[in-house]
């Protein structure tokens, strides 16, 4: 019963947006089964075709309404988005896309539509959520490569923990023993997409950018775009987003904010 309330949810949803001129897709929802909703995405131009599945009673449907209804990942919006993606596809190796924090790849399709020759390095530590981030990116073939692992400032393992029973907010804290993942900094994840060149960072960790952005990151003006969710409002008192600001304050870019992300833009060539 639940995966059919969400369904009807969605259907809801969806025919709120349909009225909306910036919207970019055309949504197909199938009747639910095994407790999973399967949503079929069609980008009204272009010819992505993405097909997903949501799972009941889990964060699944906030997660779409953000990226595909509410279009938070958006960067079209961006006033420099045509300077910055016309720099990208004249460059020989095609762009990648590293998505920290990739749950079940919904911001990964989202942005294999938005960049049709992007490469993506989809990077997720938890069990359930990479089983479907699998699944999901399996369609884009060999332009996607899916890693369970950690983010972090250093190589080394992690232990998963739950973040407050959303199945979009596990947390990772460095550290081995029973259920440890491997954890990657960013420079060792880029090395294992040696033929696309960095362009876009979305980093939605839950509080694990304190590690990631910590110390050397000089890695950060590899990307013309850099994509970030604080998690201060959830983690109070432990200054999570202090060593990004204190990263991004060092060097001569632009910051703006999109949705829930704070976005640094690399300067004007």
């Amino acid at each position: 019963m639940s995966a059919a309330r969400d369904f009807f949810k969605l259907q809801g949803a969806a025919a709120l947006r349909q009225r909306s001129r910036h919207r970019q897709f055309r949504f197909h929802f199938g009747f639910p089964r095994r407790e999973l909703l399967p949503v079929r995405a069609r980008a009204r131009r272009g010819s992505f075709d993405g097909r997903f599945a949501l799972r009941a009673g889990t964060s699944d449907r906030r997660v779409f309404e953000q990226i595909f209804l509410e279009e938070q990942y958006d960067l079209a919006r961006l006033a420099r988005w045509s300077e910055l993606r016309r720099g990208a596809e004249a460059a020989a190796l095609p762009p990648l896309v590293l998505d920290l924090g990739a749950n079940i790849g919904m911001a990964s399709l989202f942005f294999a539509h938005l960049m049709p020759r992007a490469a993506l390095l989809a990077v997720e530590p938890e069990a359930a959520n990479f089983a479907r981030l699998e699944v999901h990116c399996a369609q884009l073939g060999a332009r996607a490569q899916c890693v369970r692992a950690a983010a972090a400032g250093s190589d080394g393992t992690a232990r998963v923990v739950a973040g407050g029973g959303a199945t979009a907010s596990f947390r990772t804290e460095t550290g081995g023993g029973a259920g440890a993942v491997p954890a990657w900094s960013v420079p060792s994840l880029l090395a294992r997409r040696p033929d696309a060149a960095p362009f876009l960072l979305k980093c939605d960790i839950e509080g694990a950018e304190r590690e990631v952005f910590a110390g050397d990151a000089s890695w950060l003006d590899l990307f013309p775009i850099v994509m970030v969710e604080p998690h201060d409002w959830m983690l109070p008192g432990e200054r999570t987003a202090r060593p990004l600001l204190e990263a991004l304050a060092r060097r001569d870019r632009e910051l703006l904010i999109l949705g829930e992300s704070l976005i640094s833009l690399a300067p004007v060539a």
